[in-house]
């Protein structure tokens, strides 16, 4: 392995004992034999000196289960869920970036913090690990270290990224990037908050990781890596094929909780229908007929490697190995039989989770979620944990589509409230818009999270996640990716672009079900995409046009869901398009203030906040 060593204060990288897929699984208990461990962090009574009195912090415990499943369960709540703002960069970074300093948020010397971190390592048995990450052909090299007993966090990782086992390492392989896991700082040097810091100096890209939870780590902190390089969207990927053999690839994107993995899971039907939503005021429950759903293969679940083909076509393949699949919506036996395929068969494969009931050597049961609050008898329901995961390697994902992929359809999650006439909200997005490309542009700017969200600690309400809904994970500068994503916009002619609400339209609480219901609509279409009198323009210009008419399988959507105007009434519906229009003004003023984006691209931002887009007006861009 040809590592540098300089600036790493005597910690020879090299020279660490370097563990592979089999060692590193055995690792994660503690050792082959063990089934269980706790993970106990030693810290400073006060402060931040290591040589001091330390005392005990437990962290979790990992469980080796059925299947050789490693589960790991956090004792503190707010490890669960990636925090927002986790990701910061140092003052020594030498390049553009979107990021906060850390020194600025936390009040320390970075360089400092960091020469305190390669002391601590250099007292403890580490191990290093090696790992490929991206689309085959365009992977990055990423070298991971740390103590071997928090190996099970490189373990999760390793079922995410592609594991390069030691006798395939050379003496001429070097890194690209470089994970460093010191997760006893998040308490004595960042406030018990987690903490994940890109430095980027000398040609080496570290990235030091303060915490155990891996999604702002080895998941988007490794995205961030692949965003250093290349166009990767965050999006799932989804190969449609209808009753009639007619096939339709949707790219579904949006910021965390947006639908992504929704998107790729089969359509849940009962009785042979599928259930749009119930209505929160009347009580009257929708449903559409659905006897023969299509087939669902997927070919991302949450990074796509994109890039425009000789054709202008919007083509790419996943840029992970393994998924990170959210797990919220099951409850009980059934919800999600792929799901259930995998964790109760995984044919000789092996899997990850957190957030999970474990027991050593027992079947982890995909919808046995952990509590945040343990049912009393004052509340015998409790609050279950809203991010269970599962992390599963795409080698045990039944159908799963690996070749790169040409896209149809693009739809854009997202996430509204309960919105009624008597609390007028902006869940006023009917169960699909169809927009202009580069009012979908604008949408992916702005990337707004909504409210009630799983994935994030302390999200609700208007958030926005900006540029693509992978701001939060670029290091680099966010305006460069916001030209780079017009111009697939201008060139992409042959793809078609839809908003899709989840959780509410209105005042009807429809889940996931307007992604699944769109899906059978569309593929069933083909390549006849609605147009001329098929639509209506909706009165909030940011929402492009309505569906004047739904029918699946001859089951009638009703108007209501597709033009939520109608239910609200006209008061309440302009209430809830002032609030996205202003979200929205606030969020591209921002960008527009940057003063480094190309032309066009101001001139679309300044022509949309005349709040009267239509899209003969965008067409004029086009040009």
């Amino acid at each position: 392995m040809n590592v540098a060593t300089t600036g790493t204060f005597g910690l020879d990288l090299s020279a660490i004992r370097q563990v592979g897929s089999q060692e590193l699984f055995e690792l994660s208990c503690g050792g082959p034999t063990r089934k269980r461990k706790r993970i106990v962090l030693r810290c400073p009574v006060n402060g931040t000196n290591y040589d001091g009195p330390l005392r005990n912090i437990d962290e979790g415990e990992v469980v080796r289960a059925m299947h050789d499943t490693i589960a790991f369960n956090f004792t503190d709540v707010t490890c669960r869920k990636r925090q927002a703002g986790a990701t910061m960069v140092c003052q020594a970074d030498e390049l553009p970036s979107n990021k906060d300093y850390v020194g600025q948020r936390f009040n320390l010397d970075f360089e400092q913090t960091r020469r305190d971190a390669f002391s601590l390592l250099a007292r403890k048995k580490l191990a290093t690990v090696a790992y490929e990450a991206g689309a085959p052909g365009h992977t990055i090299k990423v070298l991971a270290v740390c103590d071997q007993e928090h190996a099970f966090l490189a373990y999760h990782g390793s079922l995410l990224q592609r594991i390069v086992e030691p006798e395939d390492v050379g003496p001429e392989w070097q890194p690209d990037a470089i994970i460093y896991v010191v997760p006893e700082f998040r308490h004595s040097h960042f406030d018990g908050k987690q903490a994940v810091v890109h430095r980027r100096k000398d040609g080496v890209h570290e990235m030091w990781s303060f915490n155990l939870y891996p999604g702002p780590s080895f998941k988007k902190g490794i995205y961030g890596f692949l965003l250093e390089r290349r166009m990767v969207a965050h999006c799932s990927v989804s190969v449609v094929t209808t009753p009639y053999r007619n096939t339709l690839v949707f790219r579904h994107m949006g910021a965390s909780g947006g639908g992504k993995s929704e998107m790729g899971m089969a359509t849940p039907l009962k009785d042979g229908r599928l259930m749009l939503g119930t209505d929160q005021v009347t009580g009257e429950t929708h449903f559409v007929n659905l006897p023969d759903p299509c087939a669902v293969r997927v070919a991302a679940d949450d990074m796509f490697d994109t890039w425009l083909s000789p054709s202008n076509r919007l083509v790419g393949r996943d840029a992970e190995w393994g998924h990170f699949l959210r797990l919220d919506g099951l409850r009980e036996y059934g919800d999600d039989p792929r799901v259930e395929r995998i964790m109760f068969h995984p044919n000789g494969g092996r899997l990850g989770t957190i957030n999970i009931n474990a027991l050593p050597g027992a079947q982890v049961l995909p919808w046995d979620h952990v509590y945040d609050v343990a049912p009393t008898a004052e509340n015998p329901s409790g609050v279950r944990c809203a991010n269970p995961r599962v992390m599963v390697p795409t080698s045990l994902i039944y159908d799963y589509f690996k070749e790169e992929v040409a896209i149809d359809i693009n739809s854009f999650g997202v996430r509204c409230p309960l919105t009624t006439q008597d609390k007028p909200n902006y869940g006023i997005v009917g169960l699909v818009q169809v927009v202009h490309p580069l009012l979908y542009w604008i949408w992916e700017l702005v990337a707004p999270r909504g409210s009630a969200n799983p994935s994030i600690v302390g999200a609700d309400g208007l958030e926005s996640e900006g540029v693509g809904a992978y701001r939060e994970f670029l290091i680099g500068d966010d305006i460069d990716h916001a030209a780079q994503l017009l111009e697939h916009k201008l060139q992409a002619r042959q793809s078609h672009w839809l908003l899709i609400p989840n959780q509410h339209i209105g005042q009807v609480k429809v889940g996931f079900a307007p992604q699944w219901c769109c899906r059978e609509y569309f593929s069933r279409r083909h390549q006849r995409f609605p147009t001329g009198r098929e639509l209506v323009a909706a009165p909030c210009g940011l929402l492009g046009y309505s569906l004047n008419e739904m029918i699946v399988e001859n089951s009638q959507v009703p108007r209501s869901l597709l033009q939520p105007w109608q239910m609200l009434g006209r008061d309440a519906y302009e209430q809830g398009a002032s609030i996205l229009w202003d979200f929205f003004e606030g969020e591209l003023q921002r960008i527009l203030a940057s003063g480094r984006l190309p032309a066009k691209g101001k001139q679309i931002i300044e022509y949309t906040l005349e709040r009267q887009p239509t899209w003969a007006g965008y067409e004029q861009f086009m040009r």
